[in-house]
């Protein structure tokens, strides 16, 4: 949604999904802050993470 320029959608449609798989989450929180400044860049799992 967010590469679609949808950011309010999912902000509201999934700011209150919550997984069982933490990284989900980690995933899920970085998706829906990258919408609220409106980026569609990609990224890639490490770039959630931290790590190279």
């Amino acid at each position: 949604m967010r590469k679609a320029g949808q950011f309010e959608a999912l902000a509201a449609e999934y700011a209150s999904v919550k997984f069982d798989e933490e990284l989900l989450n980690q995933i899920l929180g970085f998706e829906i802050e990258k919408a609220k400044i409106k980026d569609t860049a990609c990224y890639r799992v490490e770039d959630v993470i931290g790590k190279e």
